[in-house]
């Protein structure tokens, strides 16, 4: 089954007005290809492996068919969605509230960093429809006993590959284990990886399956460029890209919370640039978030807690100050940026002597990184043997060159 070459309008399905109307005042009016393909099936009463690039409407592509299956005020949870962070599960609940405002569908988000007390009280007193949540919180509303299970009729696990590399493999199958046996499955993810398909054989019937091939928005709508640069020439690679692009709107990975720390202190007071790292507060993060989806900072620096998961557009520069750990943190990353068909930058700094690391990450990810003119030549020669993607702690760096060289689109 392919999508059509022509968006095709939300209301050539078969959704409640309610729904319709809701997607209206949301200002969505054409589906985008997984839309297209999964929620014909969703509609349905089928178990369902969805397989999508970031960036590509997965989250409605699920919530619509769900809201308009659910009946709200039942008084008794009906469906859980399971996601792999914080963030995520947010941006997921909000998404289905502003779905399920005209038929008056309520989610409620569930994770760790707020007293689960004040969560326990919101599922008492309001009719929740259905749960979005972490699984760690998750597992302690069932041992709490917050709300009851028997009744759930679906269960969405989203970024299905994400929660298994995060090690929740066992807390999802206890949490499955705790919903009824009828119950449907859907399972979304930008990767489906082996371990992925294990849980769909032991939790699913015969599901329908689609995939999205990666678009190639990730070589063709954002510039990828890769220096080759000394640890302690990155400070002055980043000072000379903020100061020579005013209109800069980015994210600034780094691989440790420990770097993200030192080098939000180096640029903070001379740029408008705040950190975001997975040991702060609940409140502290939302309240960065809220103040970059405002612009009030033009850069965030972040570990791969804001990798995936945030709802954040037109952001114009992805920058990876040390290199991510696999392919699919790269693809996560970057994808942050030229969404929704607008355009981006992604920039990667490698060492002298990350050449291997380097030549892995270029064939795995199937993409073409440009180098950029005022990277050093090439990476040195080493007899070393890379087992992975390594890193340096170190977080200090040069240059007199700005990263906007080479910039054919902004």
């Amino acid at each position: 089954m392919t999508h059509s070459d022509d968006p095709k309008p939300f209301s050539d399905l078969p959704l409640q007005p309610e729904v319709l109307e809701a997607l209206e005042q949301m200002g969505f009016k054409t589906m985008t290809p997984v839309q297209e393909l999964a929620i014909p099936h969703l509609l349905t009463s089928v178990d369902f492996l969805g397989q999508a690039p970031t960036g590509t409407g997965k989250t409605a592509a699920f919530s619509i068919p769900l809201v308009n299956r659910i009946e709200p005020g039942s008084g008794y949870v009906q469906a859980l969605i399971i996601g792999p962070t914080r963030e995520l599960v947010q941006q997921i609940a909000k998404e289905i509230n502003e779905i399920g405002r005209v038929k008056g569908v309520k989610a409620l988000a569930v994770f760790g960093g707020e007293r689960i007390y004040g969560q326990r009280k919101q599922l008492r007193d309001e009719d929740i429809d259905i749960i979005v949540g972490t699984p760690g919180r998750l597992l302690d509303h069932i041992e709490q006993m917050s709300f009851s299970f028997s009744r759930i009729r679906l269960v969405v696990l989203d970024e299905s590959d994400i929660m298994l590399d995060m090690g929740f493999i066992e807390d999802i199958e206890k949490i499955l284990a705790r919903t009824p046996q009828g119950r449907q499955t859907w399972l979304f993810s930008a990767t489906m990886s082996p371990e992925s398909r294990k849980i769909a054989d032991r939790h699913m019937m015969y599901p329908e399956e689609i995939r999205i091939a990666p678009q190639k928005h990730s070589s063709e709508m954002i510039d990828q460029y890769y220096f080759i640069t000394e640890n302690d020439d990155k400070i002055t690679l980043i000072q000379n890209l903020l100061e020579n692009t005013p209109d800069i709107y980015g994210i600034i990975f780094c691989r440790t919370k420990r770097g993200v720390v030192e080098l939000t202190r180096k640029l903070r007071g001379r740029y408008p640039v705040e950190c975001v790292h997975g040991a702060m507060e609940q409140s502290s993060r939302d309240a960065v978030l809220d103040k970059f989806r405002t612009r009030q900072y033009q850069v965030i620096v972040a570990t791969d807690v804001l990798a995936r998961g945030i709802d954040i557009d037109n952001l114009t520069h992805v920058i990876n100050y040390d290199p991510p750990n696999d392919p699919d943190s790269y693809i996560h990353r970057i994808g942050r940026t030229a969404r929704a068909g607008e355009t981006g930058i992604a920039i990667t700094f490698f060492t002298p002597d990350e050449g291997t690391d380097y030549a892995q990450l270029e064939k795995q990810v199937g993409m073409d990184l440009i180098k950029h003119p005022d990277s050093l030549p090439e990476f040195r020669a080493s007899r070393r043997r890379s087992s992975g993607y390594r890193h340096s702690n170190s977080q200090r760096p040069r240059s007199n060159s700005s990263s906007r060289s080479r910039n054919p689109r902004r």
